[in-house]
């Protein structure tokens, strides 16, 4: 039988009543009113059990107005104001947003993984932003196969390494930003050394160079401080598909050598390495 929920057929002393009608559409509507007022539509219920919320519902739920879901206490709470913003958090704790999949089809979606979370420190893809303000990327990368696609951002340190002798550092220290696949490294190294095999190379870099035997991945601008004898400058070159830079003594036109021992003092020398080049 179809019905409709009235307060006093419309003008009330504030008291609700169930009223029958003629009506056969079959929506069910709750009206409310004040005392002596005319009665307004609060919540309909459609054919289709959608609901609406001071309006006509166009989906499972439609809602005329601002929304507030909270627990309680109060503690927490989840808003949408009347400008359609997007509000989240307690009194005292900013909340998160996430996106996800993964959930099964009969859970929640918080028993899936966040792939992006949003929070008071900024943006995480698949991770989660702990600090500052800003776009935080998992500590491993998730590379896309998209050319168009920023997939990664780091910073770190590391600490450079030499092959070809039996070194005693003073100073040993790098840093590096990584930028999709493209790294900056930065280093610097003081030692003296004994017992030379062969040419001198960093042996560590942060990350692998790309396997490209033509490009090579990079160039390395290196700062001779003491101890370094060359002819024209020195530059450093990594080796595809390694963690190896070379160091390079560059004569007049193309010619170039790799640096050993009878480059660099063995009492002591010190270089700095600027380097750009692309990773695996």
């Amino acid at each position: 039988m179809p019905s409709t929920i009235l307060s006093d057929n419309g003008v009330s002393s504030g008291s609700a009543g169930l009223k029958t009608t003629a009506s056969n559409d079959g929506i069910l509507v709750l009206q409310t009113t004040t005392s002596g007022g005319t009665a307004t539509n609060a919540v309909y219920v459609d054919t289709s059990q959608n609901v609406g919320l001071g309006a006509t519902p166009e989906l499972k739920l439609t809602v005329n107005g601002a929304v507030n879901i909270r627990n309680s206490s109060r503690a927490g709470a989840f808003e949408i104001d009347s400008s359609g913003n997007l509000w989240t958090g307690t009194a005292t704790t900013a909340g998160n947003i996430y996106l996800e999949t993964g959930h099964s089809t009969t859970g929640l979606p918080s028993t899936g993984t966040a792939r992006v979370t949003v929070n008071q420190y900024g943006l995480g893809l698949s991770a989660t932003p702990s600090s500052g303000t800003g776009i935080t990327f998992p500590a491993t990368q998730s590379a896309s196969s998209d050319a168009n696609t920023l997939d990664d951002y780091e910073e770190g340190t590391w600490t450079p390494t030499l092959t070809g002798a039996t070194f005693t550092y003073s100073v040993q220290a790098g840093r590096y930003l990584k930028i999709g696949s493209f790294v900056l490294v930065q280093a610097v190294i003081a030692t003296g050394y004994a017992s030379a095999t062969g040419p001198f190379y960093i042996s560590n870099l942060p990350f692998t160079v790309v396997n490209d035997s033509n490009v090579r991945g990079g160039v390395a601008t290196v700062n001779c401080q003491y101890g370094v004898t060359f002819n024209n400058y020195v530059t450093g070159e990594p080796i595809n598909n390694s963690t190896n830079m070379y160091f390079e003594n560059n004569y007049s036109g193309n010619n170039r050598a790799d640096m050993g021992s009878s480059y660099f003092a063995s009492g002591g020398f010190a270089v700095r390495v600027n380097m750009t080049y692309q990773v695996a």
